[in-house]
């Protein structure tokens, strides 16, 4: 793979060996990093790494990074033309600088100098801060040649910052394999309606409605658009429409039954009496007293809907009796 600028990477390969349990994201993420560095994963010059991490609220998660090997950050300073090689040395407690660790303990430290054109660029690394917390292995049979690789990553990044900037390897990140790392807390923005089932989770807010296609016909109706369907789960502006519309349509119907004058029993009362018509009106026997708790939406809901059926039998009743009344008779006295 000598030319990652082109499209040939091959991404199922990848996800299958390298970038085990990436999301897609992640994937296209690791896919441009590949062929913006130009450097190669399936030679280990970028690796595609699973950290743990820890949110605040406790909970362990996988976290994607993106690493470098010290191979491919000398490719990229290879690739500018600028670069001219490095010199690493060791130092003990006496900080004595040595071209060579022959101790069995590890060095202190590591410096390494990169030269870039006619510049020097140094970077050192302290054995408290990336050997002593680091685990593994290979730590702990080459200390020095895992300190000299952070320096010299270090010193890299120092000379060229364009092509290095924001990269780092593994061995410089394994001082942290042992730590929690602790995730920002994100505070999710709070979603009016709920993008799962909104019509059901509109009708639990709005006990008016007892169906979605009851809540449908609402909104067609209080919008004057017979051909209107519910949006999509992501079009946020059309759900809003469709909440603002039900809960401004429910309140009005509320409003209409609470202020809406019953037919009089006496206008039908005398005539439905000599045909032995019944226009007992129906009560509520489960209605509250006075000094009663006050009722549930549900119970209310169930109150306005037998208020609505109350009226309709009563308008099937003078139905009757009009059926019933003979032209020219009635309650007139006759003469």
């Amino acid at each position: 793979m000598s030319n990652l600028a082109t499209n040939d990477l091959d991404i199922d390969l990848i996800k299958r060996t390298i970038a085990v349990g990436a999301s897609n994201d992640e994937l296209a993420l690791f896919a441009a990093q590949c062929r913006r560095t130009g450097l190669d994963p399936f030679s280990r010059q970028i690796n595609f790494v699973m950290r743990r991490s820890k949110s605040p609220n406790g909970d362990w998660s996988q976290k994607a990074t993106i690493m470098v090997s010290i191979d491919g950050a000398r490719l990229m300073a290879a690739r500018t033309g600028l670069y001219n090689g490095s010199q690493t040395w060791w130092c003990g407690d006496d900080a004595n600088w040595l071209d060579v660790w022959m101790a069995e303990r590890p060095p202190t430290a590591s410096k390494v100098t990169v030269w870039r054109g006619q510049g020097q660029f140094t970077g050192i690394a302290l054995w408290r801060e990336y050997g002593a917390p680091a685990q593994g292995p290979v730590w702990r049979s080459m200390p020095a040649h895992m300190l000299a690789k952070c320096a010299e990553m270090l010193a890299l990044r120092k000379a060229f910052p364009a092509e290095l900037s924001g990269l780092y390897s593994a061995d410089e990140m394994a001082q942290s394999e042992g730590q929690v790392v602790e995730m920002a807390a994100v505070v999710p923005a709070v979603p009016k309606i709920e993008v799962k089932d909104k019509p059901t989770r509109i009708i639990a807010k709005l006990p008016y409605y007892k169906h979605p296609a009851h809540l449908l016909a609402s909104v067609r109706k209080e919008l004057g658009q017979p051909g209107f369907e519910f949006p999509k789960d992501d079009d946020a502006d059309g759900w809003e429409l469709v909440w603002t519309t039900a809960k401004a349509h429910a309140a009005a119907s509320k409003r209409a039954v609470e202020t809406a004058t019953p037919i009089p029993e006496w206008s039908v009362a005398p005539v439905a009496q000599s045909k032995g018509v019944d226009i007992t009106p129906v009560t509520d026997a489960t209605e509250p007293a006075d000094n009663a708790a006050p009722p549930s939406p549900t119970a209310m809901q169930d109150s306005v809907d037998k208020q609505v059926q109350q009226m309709l039998i009563n308008a099937q009743r003078a139905t009757a009796l009009r059926n019933t009344v003979q032209p020219g008779s009635g309650n007139r006295k006759r003469r």
